[in-house]
């Protein structure tokens, strides 16, 4: 057994087996060539292709999709790309050459600027050097990962290409022997919640394949080989690895109840099987919301029934007996479309997506997806939620096509499934006495709640300030469909990420929501703040929040009850 300090990177625990990442720096040679223009073209049209290769790889978390977005935008950048274009004509190079001298000299730029945030900007340009390079030169700048399981990965850098949605689900923990906190992969590695530990140095190189490694992003140190003694004393601790997911899993978790006996339910957002199982090994009562289309994200068109089934399967295997709730592709706007054709829109964010994208392509989109989906006979509960309703007639058309699946496909379908509405439109808010008759749950969306009922781009920051201006009006909202739920005598949740806060999310629990679906890094902070919650309270202080104009006093009630109970 041996113990190597390092620095955290992310936090949590891992444990598996060590996969050595190793990066090979492709610089090319310098050559001439008397075909100018067509060197230009190449250096261009490789920016081209490396931008979008780029895009293909947001990811489903909000902040990750800003830092691949703004490093796309930087092969856009006109002094880049003039200084690519200079050392092409004025020095009548390849343009391979040209590229990497280009990167090369802006990288060097940042670095001696003196400051630590510029420096580690250097880093993003030289992934971006590596990747148009790449194009240019047919050569992978490192071995893909091709693992037939997650393991630990051993490397010495990590880029904010690494942990893309197809290579993010074989990270169960990160030692790199450099490494920067400030990273852009480091920070999304702690929004994926795989812990890391930096600057571990010249020592990772004496980690062999397939090693047993432990990873303390607690504590910033890995342990190589660790003995029985140590696995068992970091045991209850684990938070990263798929395979030790089962851990603690059979033994079950205690019901969440608020200080005052209230019973809540905290499942998890996820996108992909390792957050599946990362859920798990949290404590996650089930699952709240699966965003399918980023389980397939960089798909290069839409996945068949088979392969949807299979990882729907994957899912439902983790969660015997508890509810698991398959959101129907919710594609178009900023979302994956595969490879459908769509429409020339002014506003795509108000145009054809969601359930209305998948009512106009039924047999290309919605019924293959309804078709997998009926097919996981066990072991969990399984219910379908409709992204994007503004009205009760997509989820009655929606529940005759499903019907029509069912006939289909006979005793290999299940014959009795929940189907629910997703209330983030204001529409389906104020309509939702009438989507109650026809729906079996309601679940409400914050992110695009927010962003349609203030008109703001929940993204920009410019809109920040009307979103909590106007969050009187989206609690008002709330609580008209909690109200229509309860009268229908139908489950309402909340699974947006506005409710990932203490104060939010005792607000959801004072409007009477008792199922709240949240990250899988927020299920045991959730959890912890609920029992230490007085529901009668909140509900007290959301009535009276309810008639207000400002939510000023509201914030102050709410934190003054949060205050206390963590006092007590």
């Amino acid at each position: 057994m041996t113990i190597i300090k390092g620095i955290s990177g992310a936090p949590g625990i891992a444990c598996g087996k060590a996969y050595r990442w190793d990066r090979r720096e492709l610089i090319p040679e310098k050559r001439f060539s008397d075909d100018l223009r067509v060197e230009w073209e190449r250096a261009e049209q490789a920016m081209l292709s490396a931008k979008k290769l780029i895009e293909k790889n947001s990811g489903s978390k909000k902040e990750n999709q800003l830092i691949v977005s703004a490093n796309a935008q930087v092969l856009d950048d006109p002094e880049l790309r003039n200084r690519i274009r200079e050392v092409v004509f004025q020095e009548r190079v390849i343009a391979e050459w040209a590229v990497y001298n280009g990167f090369e000299e802006f990288a060097w730029l940042l670095e001696n600027q003196g400051d630590d945030y510029l420096s580690v900007r250097a880093g993003d340009l030289r992934e971006l050097s590596r990747l148009v390079l790449a194009g240019l030169s047919d050569h992978r700048t490192r071995p893909e990962l091709s693992l037939p399981r997650p393991a630990v990965v051993i490397s010495d850098q990590l880029s904010f290409m690494d942990l893309s949605p197809a290579a993010e689900p074989l990270f169960l923990g990160i030692c790199l022997g450099g490494g920067n906190r400030n990273d852009h992969g480091m920070i999304m590695a702690r929004s994926l919640g795989i812990p890391a530990v930096l600057g571990l140095g010249d020592r990772i190189s004496e980690i062999g394949n397939g090693v047993p490694v432990l990873v303390d992003g607690d504590g910033g140190e890995i342990i190589v080989d660790p003995d029985r003694k140590t696995l068992k004393r970091y045991r209850v601790r684990l938070s990263g690895p798929v395979q030790v997911a089962e851990r603690n899993h059979d033994a079950g978790f205690p019901p969440v109840k608020t200080a005052d006996g209230v019973r809540i339910r905290i499942a998890a957002n996820i996108s992909s099987v390792r957050m599946a199982a990362s859920a798990r090994v949290a404590g996650s009562e089930g699952i709240g919301l699966l965003r399918t289309e980023f389980l397939f994200a960089g798909y290069p068109s839409i996945p068949d029934e088979e392969e949807q089934y299979r990882l729907y399967q994957e899912i439902a295997d983790q969660f015997p007996g508890q509810e698991v709730i398959i959101r129907l592709f919710d594609l178009g706007s900023d979302k994956p479309v595969f490879n459908l054709k769509m429409p020339s829109e002014a506003n795509p964010a108000l145009g054809l997506r969601g359930i209305r994208l998948a009512l106009a392509h039924p047999d290309t989109l919605l019924r293959p997806q309804l078709m997998a989906i009926l097919r996981i006979l066990r072991p969990a509960k399984i219910m379908i939620m409709i992204p994007m309703v503004t009205h009760a007639q997509e989820v009655i058309r929606c529940r005759e096509i499903l019907h029509e699946c069912q006939s289909q496909l006979g005793n290999q379908a299940r014959q009795s499934i929940e189907l629910g509405v997703m209330i983030e439109v204001p529409a389906a808010a104020i309509v939702s006495d009438y989507l109650a008759q026809c729906s079996d749950f309601f679940s409400i969306g914050t992110n695009d709640l927010i962003q349609y009922m203030s008109a703001c781009d929940r993204l920009n920051d410019s809109g920040r300030g009307v979103a909590a201006a106007t969050e009187i009006a989206l609690l008002r909202l709330i609580s008209l469909a909690v109200r229509s739920a309860r009268q229908r005598r139908i489950p309402v949740s909340s699974c947006g990420e506005w409710g990932q806060s203490p104060e939010n999310l005792a607000k959801l629990v004072g409007l009477g929501i008792d199922r709240i679906s949240v990250n899988p890094g927020f299920i045991a902070k959730a959890q912890t703040l609920i029992t230490g919650m007085d529901e009668t309270a909140l509900r007290g202080i959301m009535k009276r929040g309810l008639q207000r104009t400002s939510r000023v006093n509201l914030q102050e009630e709410i934190a003054a009850v949060l205050g206390v109970k963590e006092r007590t």
